[in-house]
């Protein structure tokens, strides 16, 4: 169980951030300059940087992945104005929230068995 969580929450971080990552494609419009597109898909690509290094020290952390998401669906929560963002908020701030949790779990989880999967018969393996 331990092992599915592990990869079930970064995998699924791992998609979140590929998802959001499409969002920068959008700046991408030959009614600009070659400087202005550059200028505004490093804006738009800016929310899936900090998510991607805020997985990348949460990968062997789950505490740190934990709070970072937290503090991530923070930042995304004040960026977008709150739940009155419409779709926006949901996007951006709902799967963070999933995410904080879900490190929050494993975190737990791995703590309570002192870092040790348990197999069914109480032993460890």
């Amino acid at each position: 169980m331990k092992r599915l969580l592990f990869w079930l929450t970064r995998g699924l971080m791992v998609v979140y951030i590929l998802f959001i990552s499409l969002f920068a494609l959008d700046s991408f419009d030959s009614a600009y300059s070659t400087s202005q597109q550059l200028i505004s898909f490093m804006i738009h690509i800016a929310p899936s940087v900090l998510l991607a290094v805020t997985l990348f020290f949460a990968w062997k952390r789950p505490l740190v992945g934990a709070a970072g998401f937290l503090v991530m669906s923070v930042f995304f929560t004040i960026l977008v104005h709150g739940p009155s963002g419409g779709i926006g908020f949901y996007i951006l701030v709902i799967p963070a929230l999933i995410g904080s949790f879900m490190f929050c779990v494993e975190s737990i989880r791995t703590k309570r068995h002192g870092g040790r999967e348990h197999n069914k018969s109480g032993g460890t393996r």
